[in-house]
């Protein structure tokens, strides 16, 4: 009877060193808002299209919920683009870098909230360039274990939108 305990241990211990190895997921989260810039009031946004872009291919798409909240989960190792909004709004976009996560991290998963706030589209040259350049990017850092946003191309961005603005509501 001894042998079958000793092998009955072995499997359990195998069984046990195989679910501790397997990888969580990166839990996203957030809400997607609509700003009028005439008089600056914000509104959630139901229904709202989130495309999910997996190393540079469109995987999936998600909607807001009536409460202009989403939630969905990503695999580590991936590079990811959303893309927030769908017209009558200029689109926005993210990039996510979840290349290198710790495997400490990747056992117990990681959460990322991001909230966007959508305009309308003016229709003008000067939005061209959210079409091509993301608002924000983002990637893991293993010494501080937490993402680590591009302040300053955020700024950037954010300083092109708030001259396009001013110049289209003249």
């Amino acid at each position: 009877m001894k042998p079958y305990s000793v092998l009955i241990a072995l499997l359990l211990l195998c069984i046990a060193s195989q679910a501790q190895t397997q990888w969580s997921e990166i839990t996203m989260k957030g809400r997607v808002s609509k700003i009028n810039l005439s008089d600056s009031t914000e509104h959630l946004l139901n229904d709202t299209p989130i495309e999910i872009w997996v190393d540079d291919s469109l995987s999936s798409t998600i909607y807001t919920d009536e409460k202009g909240r989403y939630k969905f989960s990503l695999p580590f190792f991936h590079n990811y683009e959303l893309k927030y909004g769908r017209e009558p709004f200029v689109q926005k976009s993210v990039e996510i870098d979840a290349t290198d996560f710790s495997q400490t991290t990747m056992t117990r998963g990681f959460r990322l909230e991001i909230d966007i706030t959508l305009f309308e589209d003016f229709e003008v040259p000067e939005f061209e360039f959210l079409s091509r350049e993301p608002v924000a990017i983002a990637s893991y850092n293993k010494v501080e274990d937490t993402v680590i946003w591009n302040a300053e191309h955020t700024e950037t961005i954010n300083q092109k939108i708030r001259e396009a603005i001013k110049q289209n509501l003249k």
